[in-house]
């Protein structure tokens, strides 16, 4: 299918999620084009109030997906266009076609007050989800409930004031951080930047209010990325919690005292709508931590110095694999799918990967993400700019982490199995216990046990009689252990 082209609501419902991460993948390589990155700019805040203050600037359009730009001053020539209009027509030479909105002559041919615009009609939609369209704009262009609720739209609009060039020049003199810590704020990904700001000692430097006053309940919260894991199982986040409790730690040891009790809330898969929380540790914990991850670091480039450097970080990814699984008596998807390599050779691509292959490699997928949060919060404290001074561990840490791969380089589905024949062949699962100093855990065995006493219990219990030609179980996903 073309890149514009508009599916069914059935078919995009059944399709997986987008690259888990595809944005700072893109960031990336539009830092390093010789053609955009001068050209490219990523703010420390929300972008709509970026985009917004320069098109009500110069002039321009903004291209989004997100229709709140129609409520944001735009300025008296600024118009907004959304992903889901463009549209691109074979028959015409002219290429991509998208509808283009003009705030200011939306509003002026609705009759709304030109000293409030959209605004007037959006605030009566927040106000009244169940009005008329006729009643909501006879009430917008009267003012009536803005009238009535002046302090309520006053806090809707805060969101939606451009940012003007003074203010955020004085919030950049008068915040006292470094220039390098400024510019390093502007290559963080935006997941992670956007949990940073939350701490309202960083948010001040910049004109970000908006994510200062988050922090009401002293608690940060962090949404990572979707991986593609198996749904029944733990998520494959699990396994690289540890890495980024340093990070939280890391960070929170060196903010203002004021902060230093927040709790961290971390949004993944399997959680409820609060998020998992972190009592994250004090600087003396976060330095031991620091100098463990050090040194095993150290410890398996070492050992496997005659590879590459990205393949000993996949090394890496395979010990924090084992250690979890081992520690949280889980099955270890790595030891088990090398043995299981030879039912593993056709299968290429994501269709026709099992659960055990999936799992493992979104917890790989999760190690790298882990490390690169590590990479961004210790190159972030070593720009200074922080109330509290930085553990020296920390750089030692960043300089280790410095040699991560980029995030376009991380294993994808497209390269399981060859991944699987690196592992397996540079007996990676062998120096993961090892270096632990346990003993080997035979995957396979151990399934096929766990398979014949579940088995065993079963045909002991009185079951009712089958319908002939299907299978009765008591558990729906129980279907999916057919690969």
């Amino acid at each position: 299918m073309g890149l514009f082209d508009h599916a069914t609501t059935s078919f995009v419902s059944t399709r997986l999620p987008p690259a888990p991460f595809l944005v700072p993948v893109i960031i990336d390589a539009l830092g390093k084009s010789e053609t955009y990155k001068d050209v490219v700019e990523v703010v420390p805040g929300e972008a709509d109030l970026y985009c917004g203050r320069s098109v009500k600037q110069h002039g321009g359009l903004v291209l989004t997906g997100d229709s709140d730009l129609l409520v944001h001053d735009l300025g008296a020539d600024g118009s907004t266009s959304f992903f889901k209009d463009i549209d691109h027509q074979p028959d015409n030479s002219d290429g991509l076609h998208s509808l283009i909105y003009y705030p200011t002559t939306i509003a002026d041919r609705l009759s709304l007050p030109q000293s409030h615009g959209l605004r007037a009609l959006a605030f009566e939609m927040i106000m009244d989800g169940h009005g008329t369209f006729r009643k909501l704009l006879g009430q917008s262009i009267t003012l009536k409930t803005i009238n009535m609720h002046e302090d309520q739209y006053l806090d809707f609009l805060k969101p939606y004031n451009a940012l003007s060039q003074s203010t955020t020049d004085s919030a950049n003199r008068s915040s006292g951080y470094p220039c390098q810590f400024m510019n390093f704020l502007h290559t963080l990904d935006p997941r992670i930047s956007e949990w940073v700001f939350q701490f309202p000692s960083i948010a001040r430097c910049t004109d970000s209010t908006a994510s200062a006053a988050q922090l009401e309940t002293n608690s940060i919260h962090v949404f990572l990325p979707f991986l593609v894991d198996c749904p029944i199982r733990t998520t494959a986040w699990e396994a690289s919690t540890s890495l980024r409790q340093l990070a939280y730690g890391l960070l929170k040891n060196v903010t203002s005292t004021s902060e230093q009790e927040y709790c961290v809330f971390e949004h993944r898969r399997q959680n409820n709508i609060n998020g998992k929380g972190y009592q994250l540790p004090n600087t003396p914990v976060t330095s031991g931590a620091c100098t463990n991850l050090i040194n095993l670091i150290e410890h398996l480039h070492h050992n496997f110095s005659r590879l590459p450097v990205p393949d000993r970080w996949i090394a890496f990814a395979v010990y924090q694999q084992v250690e979890w699984s081992s520690s949280a008596g889980k099955p270890v998807n790595s030891n088990f799918i090398v043995q299981k390599l030879p039912t593993l050779q056709t299968q290429t691509n994501l269709n026709n990967c099992a659960w055990d292959s999936l799992q493992f490699l979104a917890q790989v997928q999760g190690v790298f993400y882990s490390l690169r949060m590590l990479q961004q919060i210790t190159g972030l404290l070593m720009s200074g700019g922080f109330e509290r001074p930085c553990m020296k561990e920390a750089s030692t840490l960043y300089d280790q982490l410095k040699s991560l791969p980029p995030l376009k380089d991380v294993p994808s589905f497209t390269c399981a199995v060859t991944l699987i024949h690196k592992i397996r062949a540079e007996n990676m699962v062998q120096a993961a216990y090892n270096t632990l100093g346990i003993k080997e855990q035979r995957s396979l065995e151990v399934q096929e046990t766990s398979e014949n006493s579940r088995k065993k219990r079963k045909s002991g219990k009185n079951m009712a009689p089958k319908t002939p030609g299907r299978k009765q179980v008591n558990n729906s996903f129980e279907l999916l252990e057919v690969e």
